[in-house]
Order: structure tokens, then C-alpha cells, then sequence
């Protein structure tokens, strides 16, 4: 005979099954924390260790530049020097701002007509077309990102600019003017000093010293928002990053003036990038000293140790960390590259 369900038997029914979703909910919790904490012991990991990006005053006026060219709807260019971290600049301007935004790499095979028409067909979904077709696609497609912005304009941003042709930047021009049934589009250029690829040479031989790809795209475009050149960083900039690893510059001016001397040479913010990486994967603080052992183990000129670590840097006080001995040659006398890191010549 069935027995009856009672109301006792309807509650504890209940209880069941909230004390089943309880447990799972607690299983799902500790899964998830699990996952967080592998995550974070591999993004901790000194391997994998980078350093954070910072938005340093450089990082802040990069930033306003391609706003003000997207708000314009006109080009933008940037001419900095290898390692100035303009690739990181703009991937994080672009991560930013993803819905309205696209990055590209060049390099040697994209940064020519038939290159740029397959990147741009791969990046837009549209893979089969070619010339004025391909263009048209890609216009109706800038046209949905740029309603998206107050300004009605979708940027693009190009790395490594200096690998354009003289087609490629005549035909991203032609993309990026408005007609009478599509939107146009802003473009941010960015790349080193360098001549432009595949142009005709000198007889000489050689490149004509204004052929460059900047001065190019100067030429054909007919609105440049932004031309700015960066050849260095300021100390502002590397007391940031400094900072942001943990670094004070007043209270360990020996490892900020470091990193500074080591921003001034060739690959600027990567070769600093390199150094702290090197240094947090010995599970090493960041001093002077682990610094300066990371560069020279790095194959780099051995610095001077005889020398004082000065005062925080003072207005008019050199960059340097290290004070000159009397007995030693004066940095006017020695070579630049002895000069940056006050090494005798």
C-alpha cells in the first residue's frame, strides 16, 4: 500500500535538495578557487613574469594623440626608436578600445599591396576579395565600428609601419577617405626611422635619404592629425615603471638612475624590460646590485664599482647613479657609450 506524503516529508524533501545544491555550489567554489590560484602562481611565476604595463606620461600623450586622430578622422604618424615600446602602446590603446579598434603587424609580405589586401581581407572576413571590392567590404564594416564612437570614426592602428610600399600607402589612403555612400576611417602609423622598401635607387646604389616612409605618407595624405617623433624616454617615464615593480627613485636612487642609464642606450624600455625579468627570475629583490649583475651577465660592459651611490636625484643632478672619482677620466673625455654607463674609456 503507498504511504501518503506527509508536509514532514515535503520539507525534508526540500532540505535534501537544498543541501544538494549547497554542496555543489561549494564544489564549484572550490574548483574556481583552485583555477585562480593556478592562474595566479603561473602569472606570478618568474618565468613567466613580466612587467606591468604603465601609463607613463609618454604612454598618457600617445594615447591622446590617437584619440585626437580618431575624433579628426585623419592620419596619424609616430616615429620612435627601436624598443621606445610603441608596439605596447598601441596593443593596449586597441585592447581598450576593442569594439571600435583594430591593430595590425606589418612586416615584409603584408606591408605590400597584395600583402596588405590579404591582412586586411583576413581581419574583416573577407578573405576572397580583391581591390575596389575588398575596400568597399571592409568601408561597410568600418562603418558599423565607428557607430560606436561619438566621433562616428573606427581607427586603425599599423605597427611597424616602416615595412609599407608606396602602393600599400596609397591604397590605405583610399580606404580611409569618406564618399558619398560610405564612411571613411582614422590611421595611426607607427615604425622606425627607415627608407621606404622596394623604391627605386639612387645611382648610387642607394636609397635617397628622403625616402622615407613618413615623409611618404605625409605626401599622398591629405590631413595629418598627429606627426610626433619620440627618440628617447624621459625620467618620468622610467620612475613609473620603477615605481610600478616597486622601486622608489627616493629611496633607492642607485637602482632607479640604473634602470635610467640602461632606458638611454640602444632598445631604451626593452633592454629595462629584459633586466627586471632577468632579476625576478632569480627570486632576487630589485637593487642596484641585482640589476647591475643582471646587465652585466647579459654580455654588457662591466660598470665602474668604485663609485658612490649619489642622493636622490636633485634637479640639475646627473642621470647617473654613480659620482666621478678625481682620478678618473670626466665624461666629457670619455666615449658616449662609456659615457651612459660611467665607464672609463
Amino acid at each position: 500500500m503507498k504511504r501518503e506524503l506527509t508536509l514532514a516529508d515535503l520539507f525534508a524533501a526540500v532540505r535534501e535538495e537544498q543541501a544538494l545544491k549547497k554542496r555543489q555550489r561549494a564544489k564549484e567554489r572550490a574548483k574556481e578557487r583552485r583555477e585562480e590560484s593556478r592562474r595566479r602562481a603561473l602569472e606570478n611565476s618568474p618565468e613567466r613574469w613580466r612587467p606591468p604595463f604603465v601609463r607613463t606620461p609618454w604612454v598618457q600623450r600617445t594615447f591622446g594623440d590617437m584619440e585626437l586622430t580618431r575624433t579628426l578622422g585623419q592620419f596619424g604618424v609616430l616615429v620612435g626608436a627601436s624598443g621606445i615600446g610603441k608596439t605596447s602602446v598601441l596593443r593596449a590603446y586597441a585592447s581598450e578600445r576593442a569594439a571600435s579598434t583594430k591593430f595590425f603587424t606589418l612586416n615584409g609580405s603584408t606591408g605590400t599591396k597584395a600583402g596588405l589586401e590579404d591582412l586586411l581581407g583576413d581581419a574583416f572576413g573577407v578573405p576572397n576579395l580583391q581591390g575596389y571590392r575588398l575596400y568597399r567590404a571592409v568601408r561597410e564594416q568600418l562603418g558599423c565600428l565607428g557607430e560606436t564612437e561619438p566621433s562616428g570614426n573606427a581607427l586603425l592602428l599599423f605597427d611597424e609601419a616602416q615595412d609599407l610600399s608606396r602602393e600599400a600607402i596609397r591604397d590605405l589612403r583610399a580606404l580611409s577617405e569618406a564618399d558619398h555612400s560610405l564612411p571613411g576611417c582614422a590611421m595611426f602609423f607607427a615604425g622606425n626611422e627607415s627608407t621606404l622598401r622596394g623604391e627605386r635607387r639612387s645611382r648610387s646604389g642607394r636609397f635617397q635619404d628622403d625616402d622615407t616612409w613618413h615623409r611618404e605618407l605625409r605626401t599622398v595624405a591629405r590631413r595629418i592629425a598627429v606627426d610626433r617623433r619620440v627618440d628617447s624616454v624621459t625620467e618620468e617615464d622610467v620612475d613609473a615603471i620603477a615605481l610600478a615593480v616597486g622601486i622608489d627613485a627616493a629611496s633607492d636612487p642607485g637602482a632607479a638612475g640604473l634602470l635610467l642609464q640602461v632606458a638611454e642606450l640602444p632598445g631604451c624600455l626593452g633592454l629595462v624590460e629584459q633586466l627586471l625579468r632577468t632579476v625576478k627570475a632569480r627570486g632576487e629583490p630589485f637593487t642596484a646590485e641585482s640589476l647591475k649583475r643582471a646587465y652585466e651577465d647579459h654580455g654588457r660592459p662591466r660598470f665602474v664599482e668604485q663609485r658612490e651611490l649619489h642622493s636622490p636625484r636633485a634637479p640639475g643632478a646627473p642621470a647617473t647613479p654613480f659620482a666621478n672619482h678625481p682620478d678618473e677620466v670626466t665624461q666629457d673625455e670619455q666615449p658616449a657609450s662609456a659615457r651612459a654607463f660611467g665607464r672609463s674609456a
